[in-house]
């Protein structure tokens, strides 16, 4: 399996990819559930 298909099969994986990812770092965005079926992601923005 390679390295990228992970973030494709389980959102686990890519919720903690995208918090790590630098403009979400660095404008406050936490992205708090992705659903199994990838069809809903909450994200929170957090007040400055």
């Amino acid at each position: 399996m390679a390295f990228w298909h992970k973030f494709a099969t389980n959102p686990d994986v890519l919720r903690s990819a995208m918090n790590l990812w630098p403009p979400f770092v660095g404008a406050g965005i936490v992205v708090d559930d992705i659903s199994p079926d990838f069809r809903h992601i909450r994200i929170l923005l957090k007040d400055r």
